[in-house]
C-alpha cells in the first residue's frame, strides 16, 4: 500500500475500533466525500435517528455551545 497524503487527500483507511479509540480490525482503505446541503441534512437526520439522546440532542448542542459545525462524510471502500 501507498503512503497517503497528509492534505487534500480523499483516501483514508477506517478500521472497526471500540468506544475507547482501540483498533479491532483491520484497516480497510476507503475514499471519504464532504457531504453538504440536503446530502449532510439527511446524513444528520439518519444518525440522529439511530442514536436519539447522543447524536440527537447532546452532539449539535455541545456543537452549538462551542460554535463548531457539524459536518458529515461518506465514506466508500476501495477495490482491493
Amino acid at each position: 500500500m501507498t503512503s497517503f497524503e497528509p492534505f487534500n487527500d480523499a483516501r483514508v483507511l477506517v478500521a472497526p475500533a471500540t468506544i475507547g479509540g482501540r483498533r479491532r480490525g483491520e484497516p480497510v482503505p476507503a475514499r471519504s466525500r464532504l457531504l453538504s446541503g440536503e446530502e449532510a441534512a439527511h446524513a444528520a437526520r439518519a444518525i440522529a435517528r439511530r442514536q436519539r439522546i447522543l447524536q440527537g440532542i447532546l452532539v449539535p448542542l455541545t456543537h452549538r455551545l462551542m460554535r463548531y459545525r457539524t459536518v458529515h462524510y461518506e465514506l466508500t471502500t476501495l477495490e482491493a
